[in-house]
């Protein structure tokens, strides 16, 4: 028991460690990379420094003479893997010699390419050889007399006097170039009543013969069949000896003239400003009491003669502006009669003015204009503009 758990060895014991440490290899330290040698007893078997050369020698011989399809061999001389590098250029000058990728000499300047060769000039265009007509590019055949680009020009026909002269081809006379269709135009020379759209732009354009035109919905030469407001018999336009004159014909919406210069209105007329209907009203002015007579509360009475009720789709009444004495404003934007939400108002659009006279309503130079209804024939001139229903229309001559 002593023997093997490490008391004092025997003889057999100690032959057996010495040939353990003889077959024991040097160790290499891992910190220092160095071999560590064997214990003295198994040096005998440890290879020497030639046997270390000669293995050496062995190994790089069969790294170097791989068999043929594994690729070229790692190791081998620089030349081989490395490209050959491209000879300097030297200039023709001065003598210099340069990277071959300049294109001057860094000396002297001079060119060390050869100069790059001019693309050829573009050759004429290409003529018919039968009649001479300049052929287009990409045409196969004249497109004069028919003849094939590529055909062999004619023999040319010699002179009478047999000297050579070539027989001169007859000139060639330019087509006129087409006519635009013409336009459509209704009449030259007459009236017209254009319709203008609510873009602006214009719309149908209708002759206007002499004699009479009736316009409506449903009846006459004049037909507006998309708007509910205009009546079956709306309006007729009287042309006679060059003058034209429009009237109503008692329709639901009334036919309006834009007006260009002040006009006097009477009470029940009515207006058109914007998306707006008005109509002019007297205000009622209550009987003066007698001294003892009860009275109704309110506001005290400013003296208002006339008032413009607002008319609504349908036959009822909006808001009512009283019109004082003077000047009253209609407008979008600051007036005694305004419509803040309508944007086809102006911000100054209109003026009525009231005096113990008359009332006269004049347009402040508003973009759509201000229209009055009539109410018997009206003359009408090239540039006016009417409303029947909602279309408007413009006068042209």
């Amino acid at each position: 028991m002593d023997a093997l758990y490490g008391g004092p060895a025997g003889p057999a014991g100690g032959g057996s460690l010495a040939r353990n440490e003889a077959r024991r290899p040097a160790a290499v330290c891992r910190t220092s990379s160095t071999i560590v040698a064997p214990p003295a007893s198994a040096r005998a078997i440890a290879p020497t420094r030639n046997q270390k050369g000669q293995l050496g020698r062995r190994m790089r011989h069969r790294t170097r003479t791989r068999p043929s399809g594994e690729g070229p061999s790692p190791v081998g001389p620089r030349s081989a893997r490395m490209p050959p590098m491209a000879k300097p250029t030297q200039c023709g000058r001065c003598g210099r010699e340069n990277d071959p990728s300049f294109a001057f000499c860094l000396d002297c300047g001079l060119a060390l390419r050869p100069p790059t060769p001019a693309p050829p000039a573009p050759s004429a265009a290409a003529v018919c050889a039968s009649c001479g007509e300049p052929l287009r590019a990409g045409f196969r055949f004249c497109g004069r007399c028919g003849a094939p680009a590529g055909a062999t020009p004619a023999r040319p026909a010699i002179g009478p006097s047999g000297t050579g002269v070539h027989a001169a081809l007859p000139p060639r006379t330019p087509a006129p170039p087409p006519e635009p269709p013409p336009l459509p135009h209704p009449r030259s020379g007459g009236v017209r009543l254009a319709a203008v759209r609510t873009d602006g732009l214009p719309g149908a354009t209708h002759a206007l013969e002499p004699g009479e035109a009736v316009c409506g919905r449903t009846e006459g030469a004049i037909r507006i069949a998309d708007d509910p407001t205009v009546s079956p018999r709306h309006a007729r336009f009287t042309l006679r000896h060059g003058a034209l004159s429009v009237e109503d014909l008692g329709s639901a919406s009334g036919t309006f003239v834009r007006i260009r210069d002040p006009r006097r209105l009477a009470p029940g007329a009515e207006v058109r400003v914007g998306r707006q209907l008005l109509r002019l009203e007297p205000a009622a002015r209550p009987r003066h009491p007698e001294p003892d007579a009860v009275r109704a509360w309110g506001s005290a009475d400013a003296g208002h003669r006339f008032r413009l009720v607002q008319l609504l789709e349908g036959g009822g009444t909006g808001e009512v502006f009283p019109l004082r004495e003077g000047a009253n404003q209609i407008g979008r934007e600051s007036g005694e009669v305004t419509f803040p939400a309508d944007r086809y108002v102006s911000a100054r659009h209109a003026r009525v003015e009231v005096t113990a006279e008359a009332i006269t309503l004049a347009d402040l130079g508003s973009s759509n204009g201000t229209f009055v209804r009539i109410s018997g024939p009206v003359e009408l001139s090239p540039g006016d503009q009417l409303l029947v229903g909602a279309q408007l229309f413009r006068i042209e001559a």
